[in-house]
Protein backbone atom coordinates (compact mmCIF):
# COMPACT_ATOMS: atom_id res chain seq x y z
CA UNK A 1 0.00 0.00 0.00
CA UNK A 2 1.38 3.55 -1.32
CA UNK A 3 1.84 6.36 1.28
CA UNK A 4 -0.58 9.15 1.05
CA UNK A 5 1.47 12.48 -0.50
CA UNK A 6 2.08 14.69 1.74
CA UNK A 7 0.40 18.18 0.65
CA UNK A 8 1.80 21.77 1.67
CA UNK A 9 -0.50 22.28 4.46
CA UNK A 10 0.54 18.72 5.86
CA UNK A 11 4.30 20.01 5.67
CA UNK A 12 3.06 23.14 7.28
CA UNK A 13 4.28 23.65 11.31
CA UNK A 14 0.83 25.68 12.31
CA UNK A 15 -0.92 25.42 8.76
CA UNK A 16 -4.06 27.47 10.35
CA UNK A 17 -1.74 30.64 10.88
CA UNK A 18 -0.64 30.69 6.83
CA UNK A 19 -2.84 31.93 4.31
CA UNK A 20 -1.59 29.92 1.91
CA UNK A 21 -2.28 26.69 3.41
CA UNK A 22 -5.91 27.84 4.06
CA UNK A 23 -9.00 27.83 2.68
CA UNK A 24 -9.39 30.67 0.04
CA UNK A 25 -13.65 30.58 1.77
CA UNK A 26 -11.84 31.19 5.42
CA UNK A 27 -8.59 33.59 4.30
CA UNK A 28 -10.74 36.60 4.65
CA UNK A 29 -12.30 35.62 8.20
CA UNK A 30 -9.00 34.80 10.17
CA UNK A 31 -7.63 38.12 11.06
CA UNK A 32 -4.90 37.22 13.78
CA UNK A 33 -2.78 35.66 11.24
CA UNK A 34 -1.42 38.84 10.58
CA UNK A 35 -0.04 39.33 14.42
CA UNK A 36 1.63 36.13 14.01
CA UNK A 37 4.97 37.17 12.50
CA UNK A 38 4.81 40.13 15.07
CA UNK A 39 4.00 43.74 13.70
CA UNK A 40 6.24 46.60 12.85
CA UNK A 41 4.85 50.73 12.69
CA UNK A 42 7.38 52.80 10.96
CA UNK A 43 9.87 50.70 11.33
CA UNK A 44 9.41 50.63 14.99
CA UNK A 45 8.25 46.85 16.55
CA UNK A 46 4.98 47.41 18.32
CA UNK A 47 3.55 43.67 18.54
CA UNK A 48 6.65 41.22 18.89
CA UNK A 49 6.10 37.80 17.33
CA UNK A 50 4.32 35.19 18.66
CA UNK A 51 6.30 32.38 20.87
CA UNK A 52 5.67 28.35 19.95
CA UNK A 53 2.89 28.12 22.63
CA UNK A 54 1.12 30.81 21.62
CA UNK A 55 1.74 30.03 17.78
CA UNK A 56 0.24 26.22 18.71
CA UNK A 57 -2.35 27.49 20.70
CA UNK A 58 -3.59 29.60 17.84
CA UNK A 59 -3.13 27.48 15.06
CA UNK A 60 -5.45 25.01 17.00
CA UNK A 61 -8.00 28.09 17.87
CA UNK A 62 -8.06 28.85 14.00
CA UNK A 63 -8.74 25.35 13.53
CA UNK A 64 -11.43 24.90 15.51
CA UNK A 65 -12.91 28.12 15.79
CA UNK A 66 -12.72 29.01 11.10
CA UNK A 67 -12.60 25.73 10.44
CA UNK A 68 -14.82 23.55 12.80
CA UNK A 69 -12.09 20.85 13.08
CA UNK A 70 -11.84 19.26 16.00
CA UNK A 71 -8.71 16.68 16.53
CA UNK A 72 -8.21 15.97 19.75
CA UNK A 73 -10.38 12.91 20.93
CA UNK A 74 -10.15 13.75 24.52
CA UNK A 75 -12.38 16.60 24.59
CA UNK A 76 -10.61 18.14 27.73
CA UNK A 77 -7.71 19.36 24.69
CA UNK A 78 -9.60 21.05 23.05
CA UNK A 79 -10.00 24.94 23.42
CA UNK A 80 -13.44 24.98 22.35
CA UNK A 81 -14.80 23.13 25.35
CA UNK A 82 -18.74 21.70 25.72
CA UNK A 83 -20.23 23.05 28.71
CA UNK A 84 -22.81 19.95 28.58
CA UNK A 85 -22.36 16.56 28.23
CA UNK A 86 -23.26 14.81 24.49
CA UNK A 87 -26.47 13.11 25.79
CA UNK A 88 -28.21 16.34 26.91
CA UNK A 89 -27.00 17.88 23.49
CA UNK A 90 -28.81 15.13 21.75
CA UNK A 91 -31.89 15.72 23.77
CA UNK A 92 -31.75 19.32 22.71
CA UNK A 93 -31.63 18.84 19.48
CA UNK A 94 -34.35 16.46 19.37
CA UNK A 95 -36.41 18.82 21.38
CA UNK A 96 -35.60 21.47 18.46
CA UNK A 97 -36.23 18.98 16.02
CA UNK A 98 -40.18 17.71 17.69
CA UNK A 99 -40.89 22.17 17.91
CA UNK A 100 -39.80 22.23 13.88
CA UNK A 101 -41.96 19.53 13.28
CA UNK A 102 -45.07 21.31 14.80
CA UNK A 103 -43.91 24.68 13.11
CA UNK A 104 -43.70 22.52 9.76
CA UNK A 105 -47.77 21.65 10.19
CA UNK A 106 -48.48 25.13 10.46
CA UNK A 107 -46.80 25.93 7.34
CA UNK A 108 -48.23 23.73 5.32
CA UNK A 109 -51.65 25.09 5.77
CA UNK A 110 -52.24 27.46 2.60
CA UNK A 111 -52.01 31.30 3.76
CA UNK A 112 -56.08 32.06 3.07
CA UNK A 113 -56.44 29.16 5.50
CA UNK A 114 -54.30 30.01 8.53
CA UNK A 115 -56.08 31.62 11.20
CA UNK A 116 -54.26 34.20 13.52
CA UNK A 117 -53.86 31.59 16.59
CA UNK A 118 -52.18 29.35 13.75
CA UNK A 119 -49.46 32.28 12.97
CA UNK A 120 -49.13 33.32 16.55
CA UNK A 121 -48.37 29.66 17.17
CA UNK A 122 -45.75 29.60 14.45
CA UNK A 123 -44.15 32.88 16.12
CA UNK A 124 -44.19 31.53 18.93
CA UNK A 125 -42.73 27.89 17.98
CA UNK A 126 -40.08 30.23 15.51
CA UNK A 127 -39.12 31.75 19.06
CA UNK A 128 -38.62 28.74 20.81
CA UNK A 129 -36.14 27.25 18.23
CA UNK A 130 -34.11 30.82 17.74
CA UNK A 131 -33.67 30.82 21.71
CA UNK A 132 -32.68 26.89 22.04
CA UNK A 133 -30.60 26.91 19.17
CA UNK A 134 -28.19 29.72 20.72
CA UNK A 135 -28.31 28.51 23.82
CA UNK A 136 -27.01 25.30 22.32
CA UNK A 137 -24.67 27.66 20.54
CA UNK A 138 -22.93 28.74 23.91
CA UNK A 139 -22.82 25.83 25.49
CA UNK A 140 -21.77 23.53 22.82
CA UNK A 141 -19.20 25.55 20.84
CA UNK A 142 -18.38 22.44 17.91
CA UNK A 143 -22.28 23.14 16.48
CA UNK A 144 -21.42 27.14 16.32
CA UNK A 145 -18.39 26.58 14.72
CA UNK A 146 -19.87 24.04 12.35
CA UNK A 147 -22.94 26.41 11.75
CA UNK A 148 -20.50 29.44 10.83
CA UNK A 149 -18.49 27.30 8.53
CA UNK A 150 -21.26 25.78 6.78
CA UNK A 151 -22.82 29.24 5.93
CA UNK A 152 -19.27 30.77 4.71
CA UNK A 153 -19.53 27.51 2.33
CA UNK A 154 -22.75 28.72 1.22
CA UNK A 155 -22.64 32.10 0.67
CA UNK A 156 -22.64 33.27 -2.80
CA UNK A 157 -20.05 35.82 -2.44
CA UNK A 158 -17.76 34.36 -0.61
CA UNK A 159 -17.99 31.09 -2.69
CA UNK A 160 -17.39 32.96 -6.15
CA UNK A 161 -14.25 35.28 -4.74
CA UNK A 162 -12.76 31.89 -3.75
CA UNK A 163 -13.26 30.84 -7.13
CA UNK A 164 -11.91 33.64 -8.73
CA UNK A 165 -15.31 34.70 -10.36
CA UNK A 166 -15.80 38.17 -8.47
CA UNK A 167 -13.92 40.86 -7.85
CA UNK A 168 -14.12 43.24 -4.77
CA UNK A 169 -12.94 46.43 -5.76
CA UNK A 170 -13.55 49.83 -3.68
CA UNK A 171 -16.59 51.68 -4.02
CA UNK A 172 -14.78 54.93 -4.35
CA UNK A 173 -13.17 53.71 -6.81
CA UNK A 174 -16.19 53.35 -9.36
CA UNK A 175 -17.73 55.52 -11.76
CA UNK A 176 -20.42 55.65 -14.18
CA UNK A 177 -18.18 54.01 -16.84
CA UNK A 178 -17.08 51.64 -14.76
CA UNK A 179 -20.70 50.29 -14.10
CA UNK A 180 -21.40 47.78 -16.15
CA UNK A 181 -25.24 46.11 -16.42
CA UNK A 182 -25.85 43.06 -17.29
CA UNK A 183 -29.23 42.16 -19.09
CA UNK A 184 -31.95 40.56 -15.84
CA UNK A 185 -32.24 37.87 -17.58
CA UNK A 186 -28.60 36.94 -18.26
CA UNK A 187 -27.95 37.96 -14.02
CA UNK A 188 -30.78 35.87 -12.74
CA UNK A 189 -29.48 32.87 -14.95
CA UNK A 190 -26.15 33.96 -12.93
CA UNK A 191 -27.83 33.33 -9.74
CA UNK A 192 -29.66 29.78 -10.96
CA UNK A 193 -26.87 28.37 -12.37
CA UNK A 194 -23.72 30.09 -10.78
CA UNK A 195 -22.64 31.39 -14.52
CA UNK A 196 -22.73 33.64 -16.56
CA UNK A 197 -23.23 32.47 -20.34
CA UNK A 198 -21.91 34.48 -23.43
CA UNK A 199 -24.48 35.58 -25.17
CA UNK A 200 -22.45 36.34 -28.07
Amino acid sequence: MSKKKKTRRDKEKYPDLNEKTSLKLRRDYIDNRHYVKGVSHNGVLVIPELDEESKKFLNQFNREYYGASFKEKDEKDRIHVSKIDLDTVADIKDQIRKIKAKRKKIFDISANKTTEEDRESARLYTEQIENMEDFLNKVYPKRDSEHRNNQRNRCFLNRNKASNDVNLVSWESLNEDSLIFEDTEVLYRYILDGKVENED
